[in-house]
Formats: structure tokens, C-alpha cells, sequence
């Protein structure tokens, strides 16, 4: 099967797959999918989620007990789609959700379970007002599909203010 790679923050206890945004998830994707990117955002923005945290890129089968690990990583794919969101607007993700099943759901879940309402109107535009019953059609079909959840505590902003001294 291969190696699947991860972006970690063993500080935070966080977790996400590098096709997160769609892409691939082996080592020839690293540094070349819009998780990347967001990952990138994390580190460096102005209020990059990960600043000054310990991180690292690590794959599922070159990792010592990775799955005792990952269980106690929480997954962040909901944040990191919007990071990138927040950040840099809709249109890449929207036109990698246009081939990218998983992603597409993931943006739909985040609207129909109200976690991100902001996201509807971009939904509308790139896939018409119908598309909740596509999302719907395809939630019937696919029994692989597990949605993401917003893991944010009550009051923790997306974008946490930076330590004094960090730049």
C-alpha cells in the first residue's frame, strides 16, 4: 500500500493527511497540494495556528507505533480547509472539489451540520444551487466517506494570538 504522510503537531496533539485538500497522499506530494499550503499558513502567517510548535511531517508506516500515536492525535481537516479559506479565498479549493469527491463532501458537511456556514455561498457558485443533492446522492453511495468535524474548543479562535516576541 505504501506510506501515507501526515502533518503532525506534537505540541498541540494535531493532526492532518496531506491530501487533506485533495492531492495525493504519498511522499511525491509533500510540498505540492494546497495542505501544504495551509500547512505553510499554520507556520507562518500572522496567526498561524502552529507557530512555535513542535512539528514534524511523518508517514503512517516509517513512523515507530504510529497507529498508538495517531490515536492520540486529533484529526484537523475542518480547520485546514478553512485556514485556507480564511486566508486565501475559495476558488483552489473549489476547483480541486470539483474532481475530489472527499473533499467536495468535507465541504458540505461543514455547511449542512452549520460549522461553517460562510462556505455555502462559494458552494453555490461553483456547483449550483443543487448542490446539497448531489452531496446527498453521493452520501448514499459511499459508505467510505467520514466526515470531519471543526475541533476548535468553545471560544479558541482559528487563528490564536501570537506569544510576545514571535514574529
Amino acid at each position: 500500500m505504501g506510506v501515507y504522510y501526515y502533518y503532525v503537531n506534537l505540541t498541540k496533539k494535531e493532526k492532518f493527511c496531506i491530501d487533506a485538500l485533495g492531492g495525493n497522499l504519498r511522499h511525491r506530494a509533500l510540498g505540492r497540494t494546497l495542505a501544504s499550503r495551509a500547512f505553510h499558513l499554520m507556520l507562518n502567517y500572522a496567526n498561524g495556528r502552529w507557530v512555535g510548535d513542535y512539528v514534524a511531517v511523518m508517514g503512517d508506516d516509517n513512523t515507530p507505533d504510529w497507529s498508538h500515536l495517531s490515536d492520540k492525535l486529533t484529526d484537523i481537516d475542518a480547520i485546514v480547509i478553512l485556514t485556507l479559506f480564511y486566508v486565501d479565498g475559495f476558488k483552489e479549493i473549489g476547483e480541486i472539489a470539483k474532481h475530489d469527491r472527499y473533499l467536495f463532501m468535507q465541504l458540505c458537511h461543514l455547511v449542512v451540520t452549520r460549522q461553517a456556514l460562510e462556505l455555502e455561498p462559494s458552494l453555490k457558485e461553483y456547483f449550483g444551487s443543487n448542490y446539497l443533492k448531489k452531496y446527498k446522492d453521493l452520501c448514499q453511495e459511499s459508505n467510505w466517506h467520514h466526515p470531519k468535524d471543526l475541533t476548535l474548543a468553545e471560544n479558541e479562535p482559528l487563528f490564536p494570538k501570537r506569544p510576545k516576541g514571535v514574529l
